[in-house]
This record gives C-alpha cells, sequence and structure tokens, in this order.
C-alpha cells in the first residue's frame, strides 16, 4: 500500500519547503538574498516572516549554507567540506576542473565562491590540488617553439624579450619564464626554434655586475623596484634584459651571488614606511587602495599585498608610518541609496501607525506599510533603533498599550492552560497562534524565546507534549 504524503500547515512549512524558496528567490535575483530580501518578497511565496528560518536552522547563515547558497560575505566552510564540493562538482561534470568550472558553479549556486577558497588554500588552484581534481594542461615542447615561430613570422626582425612579453599577453605563445624553465633560457629556445637570436644590448657578466653594483649600495636584495628606479636614472639597465637573460629576478640574483635575504624585519618595515610616506607626500594625502596600486605600477612603492604579508595589513602599515590620519574623507554621498528611508521618516511611520491602531505598532505592521509603498523596512528599524521597542522610545510612544512580550511567565501559562480547556486538547504552535487572542496573549515566538521551545512551553503549563494524550476537561469527564 503506497503511505499517505503528509501535508503540512501553511504557518509551519517544513524544511525543504523552506529550502526550495530560498534558491527560487536566488534565481529570481541572480544572487544570494539576504534577510531584507527575503522580508520583501516573502509575501509572494505565501511565508509570513523569515523567522520561519531562525527556528527551522538556527540563523539565517545556516539556512543559505543548507541551501547550497555561497554567503554574501565570507563563507564559513571547513576545508573538508570545500574539497567534498570540488570533488562532487568533478563528479558531476565526469571530468577534471579548472577556476572556470568552480566560477560557474558558484554563479548556479552550487558550489562556494572563489573567496571561500582563497581564504581556505590560499587560491583555487590550490583547492583543487588538495581535492585532487585540478585539470593539468602541460604544453608540449612543440606547441611552445610553434609560437615562437608564428610570432617571428609577425615581426620582420628578429625575436627580442620584449616581443615574447607581447606575444604571451595576446596568446600567441609562452612567456620568457616558461621558456627558461623548458629549455634553460631563451636564446636556447631560439635556437631550438631555428631561429636567429639577437644578442642583448647587455652581456651576462654586465648585467650580473650591475645587479651587485646595486646590492651593495642597498645593503639587502634589490628589488624590481629598485631596478626601474636606477634605470629610469640611466645607471643601469631596466628589468627586462634580467628576464630576457635569466628568466627571473631570483634567478638573476642567484647567479649574481645576491639571493641571501640579509635585511632584518625591521629594516624591511622602515623602507616600506618610508615608501609610503613618499607616495603620501607626493599626493598629499595617504593613498587609497587603488592609488597605491597605481603607484606600484609606476614603480613608486611596494605592492598591497606585500604591506598586508610585512604589516599584517593596511591600517597597520599606515600607523607604523605615521599617515593614518592623513586618509581622504570619502564622499559618501554619491553611496547613499535614494530608496533608503531617513530615520526621521522611520520615526514618523511609527507615530502614524500607532495613531491609526491604537497601540505600539509590531514588526507584522511595519511590514505591512513596506508592502503597501512605504520605504521603511522592519531591517532598517534594527539596524537604526535595535528593534520595535527602540524606536518607539525614540518615537515617544512609550506610554501606548503594546508591548505584550513583557508578559510573566506565570500569565504566559494561564493563558496556554485556558486554551487548552477552551479547545479540549493539546494544541500545537501553529493553532495556537491562528486562535488565540492577539489583545490579551502573545504569540508563538515569544513562547519559543520565553520557554525554548513549545513544548517546554506546554510543560510549564502542567501539559503533555502535542499529540500524546488527549485533554479531557473536567466537564466532559463526569
Amino acid at each position: 500500500m503506497k503511505p499517505q504524503e503528509k501535508s503540512w500547515r501553511p504557518g509551519n512549512p517544513p524544511r525543504v519547503v523552506l529550502i526550495e524558496a530560498l534558491r527560487e528567490l536566488a534565481r529570481k535575483l541572480g544572487h544570494t538574498p539576504t534577510r531584507a530580501k527575503w522580508q520583501e518578497h516573502y509575501a509572494a511565496m505565501n511565508f509570513r516572516s523569515v523567522r520561519h528560518y531562525d527556528r527551522r536552522f538556527g540563523g539565517w547563515k545556516n539556512a543559505l549554507k543548507a541551501a547550497g547558497l555561497p554567503l554574501n560575505q565570507a563563507q564559513e566552510y571547513t576545508k573538508d567540506e570545500l574539497i567534498d564540493q570540488l570533488r562532487n562538482l568533478s563528479k558531476k561534470l565526469r571530468r577534471p576542473i579548472s577556476t572556470d568550472d568552480v566560477n560557474a558553479a558558484s554563479r548556479a549556486f552550487t558550489c562556494a565562491n572563489k573567496r571561500a577558497f582563497c581564504l581556505k588554500f590560499g587560491s583555487v588552484s590550490k583547492a583543487l590540488a588538495a581535492a585532487g581534481v585540478r585539470k593539468v594542461r602541460r604544453i608540449s615542447d612543440k606547441s611552445m617553439l610553434d609560437g615562437l615561430k608564428t610570432l617571428a613570422a609577425r615581426i620582420d626582425r628578429p625575436l627580442r624579450g620584449s616581443d615574447v612579453k607581447a606575444g604571451c599577453r595576446k596568446g600567441l605563445c609562452a612567456g620568457l619564464s616558461s621558456y627558461a624553465k623548458r629549455f634553460g633560457g631563451f636564446p636556447q629556445a631560439m635556437a631550438a626554434a631555428g631561429l636567429e637570436y639577437l644578442p642583448p644590448k647587455y652581456h651576462r657578466e654586465e648585467l650580473i655586475y650591475f645587479l651587485r653594483k646595486l646590492h651593495d649600495e642597498l645593503g639587502r636584495r634589490p628589488t624590481f623596484r629598485d631596478i626601474t628606479a636606477k634605470s629610469i636614472q640611466g645607471e643601469m639597465p631596466s628589468r627586462d634584459p634580467y628576464l630576457s637573460e635569466f628568466g627571473s629576478l631570483a634567478a638573476a640574483l642567484a647567479a649574481a651571488g645576491c639571493d641571501q635575504a640579509n635585511s632584518t624585519i625591521a629594516e624591511i618595515k622602515e623602507d616600506l614606511a618610508a615608501q609610503l610616506r613618499e607616495l603620501t607626500a607626493k599626493l598629499g594625502y595617504a593613498p587609497s587602495v587603488a592609488e597605491w596600486t597605481s603607484g606600484f605600477h609606476d614603480g613608486l612603492i611596494a605592492g598591497p599585498q606585500r604591506y598586508v604579508k610585512v604589516f599584517g595589513s593596511l591600517t597597520e602599515a599606515r600607523q607604523f608610518a605615521g599617515v593614518l590620519g592623513q586618509l581622504k574623507a570619502r564622499d559618501r554621498t554619491k553611496h547613499f541609496r535614494k530608496n533608503h528611508a531617513t530615520r526621521q521618516e522611520m520615526i514618523d511611520l511609527v507615530r502614524k501607525l500607532a495613531a491609526e491602531l491604537g497601540r505600539k505598532p509590531r514588526t507584522k505592521d511595519i511590514d505591512k506599510a513596506h508592502r503597501a509603498g512605504s520605504r521603511v523596512t522592519y531591517a532598517a528599524i534594527e539596524n537604526h533603533f535595535g528593534g520595535i521597542e527602540g524606536i518607539c522610545r525614540a518615537a515617544g510612544l512609550e506610554a501606548l498599550p503594546g508591548g505584550l512580550s513583557k508578559c510573566t511567565r506565570e500569565e504566559m501559562t494561564e493563558h496556554l492552560r485556558e486554551f487548552c480547556q477552551k479547545v479540549d486538547h493539546i494544541p500545537r504552535g501553529p493553532e495556537w497562534d491562528a486562535q488565540r487572542d492577539r489583545a490579551k496573549t502573545v504569540g508563538l515566538v515569544v513562547y519559543v524565546r520565553r520557554f525554548g521551545s513549545w513544548g517546554a512551553a506546554l510543560q510549564a503549563a502542567g501539559q503533555p507534549a502535542p499529540g500524546s494524550v488527549v485533554y479531557r476537561s473536567a466537564t466532559t469527564a463526569s
């Protein structure tokens, strides 16, 4: 015999229905819904409040995780959970996966977003490697040499390192470092491709000489920023000959015998702080992240990531350099959304509702006014005033009747016993919410908050758990 499908009450939807409703709204919006967005759309989905999710899942974030939706901010996943997501995605696609696959799955709300993997593993590639599902693409030697030949056919002269860098950015060939790793250097790669190699302007010994000289002047390992600064002054070659000859700065430093990091942490911090002070003096204020990055590309300062690695954060770096108080004031007027209600509008709405209702307005009254066209939402009231009680105090409505949630436990249990005698059975929570006297009693949510659960409230009132024993009044029993 086929079991009969269980029904559920509109006021008490099961977890499966709540999860599917979350996913449906996410597909409609194109992103993970916030509590405020859900509060705006829940009426169209036949649910009363976001509190369903708080009661069923223990919070909005837990509900999003149960629905498989990425959180709007930092996602709270463990490494094992992220690895399981990657393996499930690879199993679903039946092949190894790449970063593009992870991004596509994140947009479809079937996987965590890129930031979650970077926070736990450092990068998406490292996460894929930890899960054993990374797509490994190894370019053959022939393909790399064919790229050089194709690039040489477009240029009517022997190739230089700068040509290879430009071709790599256009996707015509591999980069200089790739040729150096595979063939031992750019000249060897050109010889393997059967192409004419144009000797550099500086020989290998000259490049090493300039690098050692710069190392002795600075008293530490030179960086590309130092090399660029000296090149602009005409005192040494630029960074390109070093990349063409050695493939990387680390290899050039190793060849020159300058690869030992002989600077202390204090010296490194002081050098970085001096660069930050110099850029601050040039701008007239402490640089923003965008201006910081622009200065890094111009060779004026080390990159923001370097400061974060050394100091822990950009704020700590600014404080160490003494420029924290020189931040440029932001013009926040352009970021203010016109559909946001002001504090005065919220207070005016609460006073208007209190005059119409003859009592303090409740959460459902605010939501009803918002659905009717008001710009005020209950989430905004919570952000500005902490809740209904806070805005009522600000509006001067403390003397009005209301505040049934302040009923004592004895009054609440007495109301519950009277209701059990009236209906002649043990009621469930939704039934209490639907049939109670709203002018004198509090709702199910208040009982759950005060006693911990609906069953605990019934036990405090001297009643058994719902569905276990049928209540019989004294009149019926006689």
